[in-house]
């Protein structure tokens, strides 16, 4: 027998709102107090969708009632703040939304419902492993725009409104899980150091956001290829500096310059600061922000995975890695607590060490990786710690704010 204090009498309320951020939730009401004890959602959907490089996966939709009695792609599921739409240049408000009669969505709508489902990704990425609610913490809305008329992606502020973009190049949409999620990373930066676009700073921008999007990467899948834009295949044209860069071996892919700009392109980034391929014309691609940035990415890789070589400086490294988990920790704390508009790369390593100590333990092998790590692409000397620290992890809840000048 269920005891009768499990009951309460109360009033139900479905409500219905059909302006331009519309919603169905049911209010339940204490008919006695007045108070409204519990609220759901009514409208939550959840369809399935065949993803590009991904199989079918079942993607967070919303059902609209009347007058439309209609699926469109905006998210109703947990935190998620997400709208998408094919791209249009008219204002957000007077876009059409992609709509659906059921909730089931084919190959003919994957303009739409693969950058959807992958900015979903992201934001459950920062959420679950960053604590993060969306690009700018608060869960703000993101908008997204599929099928965009230009040969890239990109994240941009428009209008008092910003966007992720994802366009098509030689027939290969790029709605790629790192390169989305390097897009979404681009808004999280803004929201936060807000580095600019230029030269070092903006070399630092590129390099954050390729990092996290093989985090997202690797998140999902449980592995990374170290790749931007690798689903796309090998030995194809990905319009030059902004795609197709490699972490792992930077001067083998990628561009010195962005031939949208009118510069000369030449294949190969730079894997140590101010060697081989580094770009100095402030001419081309806003200070060479698409090559230059292989320098923190190959320390990234190091610091992840390991490696021993000589640099283009002739100098000897050898780096034991620390898993791109906690690789990634590090350079999300550095960037998101750490950096501002005009950071340099020392100023990266000063304090993606900080955050190493901070986060692990005062000459933890997490700090003495991250100072060889910097080491072995050129910046700064190699760690003289010693490796008997206690971690303070747990402590620090993985987040640190120390700024290093």
């Amino acid at each position: 027998m269920i005891s009768s204090s499990r009951y309460k009498l109360a009033w139900r309320y479905d409500i219905l709102c059909i302006g331009l951020n519309g919603f169905q939730k049911t209010y339940f009401v204490d008919a006695y107090t007045g108070e409204v004890f519990r609220e759901t959602n009514i409208g939550r959907s959840n369809g399935p969708a065949v993803i590009t490089f991904n199989a079918n996966r079942t993607i967070d939709t919303k059902q609209r009632g009347f007058p439309h009695h209609d699926w469109i792609l905006q998210t109703d599921d947990a935190t998620r703040n997400i709208h998408t739409k094919y791209y249009s240049s008219n204002a957000w408000f007077i876009q059409s939304n992609v709509k659906k009669s059921n909730d089931i969505w084919n190959a003919t709508e994957v303009m739409a419902t693969d950058p959807h489902w992958i900015v979903s990704e992201a934001w459950d990425y920062y959420l679950t492993v960053h604590s993060r609610t969306g690009m700018n913490d608060h869960g703000s809305i993101v908008k997204v725009q599929g099928n965009w008329n230009q040969p890239q992606a990109h994240f941009i502020r428009r209008n008092g409104d910003s966007y992720i973009e994802i366009g098509t190049v030689n027939n290969l949409y790029l709605a790629t899980l790192d390169i989305v999620g390097h897009e979404y990373m681009h808004g999280i930066t803004w929201q936060t150091s807000n580095l600019t676009g230029w030269d070092e700073a903006g070399a630092l921008d590129e390099s954050f956001s390729d990092i996290m999007g093989e985090a997202l990467e690797r998140w999902f899948r449980g592995t990374n290829d170290w790749v931007t834009g690798n689903d796309l295949g090998t030995g194809v044209d990905l319009n030059g500096a902004m795609l197709r860069r490699s972490l792992q071996n930077p001067s083998a892919l990628g561009s010195n310059a962005d031939p949208n700009n009118g510069c000369s392109k030449s294949t190969g980034n730079p894997d140590t600061y101010l060697g081989t391929f580094w770009n100095t014309d402030d001419s081309c691609d806003n200070g060479g922000i698409h090559s230059n940035c292989g320098v923190q990415n190959f320390c990234f890789f190091l610091l992840s995975q390991g490696g021993s070589g000589t640099n283009d400086n002739g100098g000897f490294y050898s780096v034991t890695g620390i898993g791109a988990d906690d690789a990634a920790l590090i350079a999300y704390n550095t960037v998101v607590n750490n950096l501002t508009s005009v950071s340099q790369f020392t100023n990266s390593r000063a304090n993606s060490i900080a955050v190493a100590r901070a986060i692990f333990g005062t000459c933890s092998n997490e700090e003495i990786q991250t100072q060889n790590a910097w080491a072995a692409v050129g910046i700064g000397f190699r760690s003289l710690c010693q490796n008997n620290s206690i971690s303070t992890f747990n402590q620090l809840e993985k987040k640190s704010t120390i700024y290093i000048p």
